[in-house]
Parts: C-alpha cells; structure tokens; sequence
C-alpha cells in the first residue's frame, strides 16, 4: 500500500506508551506523511513531529472535550482549543507541519441542539473557517460518524447541508479553505461514499477500514474486526507465527490443551478413585467444583461456532468467566491453575480463529441480511489486505486514516498494499 494513500492515526498517543511512539516514528521514516489526531494527543504528537524535516499533514479533530467528555463546538471554545494547541503553535513555527482542523462529529449538535442546529453548525463553521482565513492553521473541514448512517438514523449528518454552510460563510472567508471531509467506511459500512458528489474541491479520508459495527453502523453492539489474526501453531515459542486466513482449523493445541483440562478435572474419575466411602465436605466441594468446571470447558468450545466478535468473546471472558471461576475457588494448585490457564491461552488462539473466518463468511454472504455486496476474498489474502484495498478503490475515497501502534503493523501494511 502506498505511503502516500495513509493516514496515521494518532489519537492515542498520549495513553499508548513508548512503543506507540517508536511505531510513529518509523511510519513516518518510511514515508507516510499525513497523520491524525485530537486535543488529548496534540501536545504528544507536537513533539513527535519537533524535528520533522519535510512536509507533514495532521488533521486536528476538535469538538471533543475529554475533560467533560461532551462534545462541543461552540465557537469560542474552538477558538480557545486552536489557540492553546500545541500542534497550531508548533506550524506557526514549523513550516513543515501543515495543520487541518476538523470539526469532530457535528451530529453531536442534533442532539445537543435540535431545534438551531444548523444555525450552531454554521457559527461552528465559521470558527474554522475565521482560524483557516487569518492562517492561525492551513485549512478546516469535517469529520463524522455521522456521515456513514441512514438518513433514518437521529445522528445522521447530510453532506450536502454541511457543504450549504460552506457557502454561506460571510464573504471574508476563503471557501477554498474547506479542504477535508473525514467518514467512516469499511465493507460492512459504505453508505458515506453515497453522499460524494461526482465533482468536488475537497479531499475524502475514511477511518475505521478495518472495524464495523453492527447493521451498516446502526447497530449497539461490539463492533467486526475485519483482521486476520497472526497466531501460534504450536507450544514452541520459536516458530513463526501463522495468520488465521492461512488455516482450516485451530491449532492442534488447542485439542490437546482441552482433552488434558478435561480429563484433569474429571469429577467421576475423582468419585470413582474414592471408592464408596462418604466423601468428606472438602472432597465434595472439590468434586462439585470440578464438575462446574468441566461444564465451562464444554460450554467454551460449543460457542467456538457461533462467536463472531473477538470484543464480544472478551467482554464474556471478564463479566462472567472469571468471575465464575473466582467465586467457586478460593485457591487452585499450582498444577490445576496452568492447565486451565493453557486451555484459555489456546481457546483464545481458537476464537481469533473463528472470528476471522465468521467475519470472512459474513462478507462473502453480503452481510448479515444478504443485502449487501457480495465479496470475493482471495484465499491467500488477509482481510485487512482486502479491506483496505476495498476502501482505497472507491471513487469517493483519496486516502485511509488507520491506526498502527505496533512496528510489525506498519510493515505488514505497507508490504500487503505493495503485493
């Protein structure tokens, strides 16, 4: 995939620690020149880009307070968050660093705001574009989830309403200030492009390439990961890792670490080794425990089938599996504690297994009606391969905002789009 098509997001950086950083800086060594981020990142990614020595884009997303957690895009306040940006500072200094702000969800107004949104919407815009015209930063525009939902959806946000506030800022604003339109899309999710006039004067970046949610977006549920996930195919920790799109089935240690904690906690084994003396009260708790235990496992590898989000599988993992086990064992041995811990170490590789391929189905099948595109997915290409190809295909789309915290991932993003 080319440098050029990219957008790093960097969103995260403040929270995402010393690795997220080394990530940064080499996806910025190897070309990629345009990055993204909001308020609660900019002074972290402020310093990334100190040195940088050629030209640099970073699309600001303001709007969101952090602070309060609300949105808000009253015109002092994105006056004052462009003022106090360490990012807007720096390109005052840094010609190299080209700075777009982006108005960061505005749908947020038709809650907030129902009965003069448009007229909020059009004083937000003009901040912007004030900030734009006195070159405080290079360029504005938008950025919105609410651009990918049905017109039926309270969030959805019409372009073309958006583009009326445009042009009607007062005759001191430059319209061709107004660079960028920022939306989500993804197989799954693609009603944005729909809302791309044929012509246009601004640039097109969709994010979230690689997640969807539910019902074309709609949807409250955890969101697909459109990823195939590199895992183990053995308990040798020196052999190479394997992605989920290169294989048919889990691991065969998967198998084996269920048939060992299966037979380790096999409450008739236990019973049957007592003989038919009366079992003590600490004997038939252990029994009873294993027995619970035992149904868990089964339960685990019945729901292999079904599991489709690896969020979903998780979030069941931390709300009721753990807890479950915490609350009918005080204490394990040391040996009972690494069997279980093996079993969910290569359940976990399972799952990975099983979401990728649901994920793989659900796109081949046109989503989760059939309504949708069908796709056809090479077989000896990962999903977020096609993903971002998909999304790099459409007309309405010039370049793909996509977070790479990790080294590996940079690479692995850059070679499958140069393959």
């Amino acid at each position: 995939m080319s440098s050029s098509s990219l957008v790093l997001n960097l969103q995260k950086l403040a929270f995402a620690g010393e690795a997220a950083a080394i990530s940064a800086r080499h996806a910025l060594s190897l070309g990629i020149s345009s990055c993204s981020t909001t308020l609660e990142s900019d002074a972290n990614v402020a310093e990334l880009l100190s040195s940088v020595e050629r030209p640099t884009r970073v699309f600001l997303k303001v709007g969101y307070d952090a602070t309060t957690q609300l949105h808000s895009l009253d015109p002092e306040k994105v006056h004052s968050s462009l003022s106090n940006s360490a990012l807007v500072s720096l390109a005052s200094s840094n010609p190299n660093v080209i700075v777009t702000a982006v108005a960061h969800n505005p749908e947020e107004l038709r809650l907030s705001s129902p009965d003069d949104y448009m007229e909020r919407w059009s004083d937000a815009f003009e901040a912007f574009s004030s900030a734009a015209t006195s070159n405080m930063i290079s360029s504005f525009g938008l950025c919105s989830n609410g651009l990918s939902l049905p017109p039926s959806h309270p969030l959805h946000l019409s372009l073309a309403e958006s583009l009326m506030c445009v042009e009607n800022l007062p005759p001191s604003s430059d319209p061709e200030k107004f660079t960028t339109v920022m939306y989500p899309f993804n197989p799954l999710e693609t009603l944005a492009t729909s809302q791309i006039p044929s012509t246009r004067t601004f640039e097109t970046i969709s994010y979230r390439p690689l997640q969807a949610y539910p019902d074309g977006g709609t949807g409250s549920g955890h969101p697909f990961k459109l990823v195939d996930h590199l895992v183990p195919t053995s308990a040798d920790l020196s052999d190479s890792l394997v992605s989920t799109h290169e294989l048919s089935s889990p691991p065969a240690p998967y198998e084996d670490s269920l048939s060992l904690a299966m037979g380790h906690f096999d409450a008739e084994g236990l019973v049957s080794e007592m003989g038919d003396r009366t079992l003590t009260p600490e004997e038939r708790e252990t029994v009873d425990g294993c027995k619970l235990l035992q149904g868990m496992l089964v339960e685990q590898d019945r729901v292999l089938g079904s599991v489709r989000s690896l969020a979903v599988y998780n979030s069941d993992l931390a709300t009721s599996v753990i807890p479950l086990i915490r609350e009918n064992f005080e204490e394990m041995d040391e040996e009972s504690s690494d069997v279980l811990a093996s079993f969910f170490r290569w359940h976990g590789v399972a799952v990975r297994c099983h979401t990728a391929w649901a994920t793989r189905r659900l796109l081949s099948e046109g989503g989760e009606d059939g309504k949708d595109e069908h796709h056809v997915i090479p077989s000896d290409q990962s999903l977020q391969s096609y993903s971002l190809s998909y999304s790099l295909s459409q007309k309405g789309i010039d370049m793909v905002e996509l977070g790479m915290p990790k080294v590996e991932y940079v690479d692995d993003i850059l070679k499958s789009g140069a393959s």
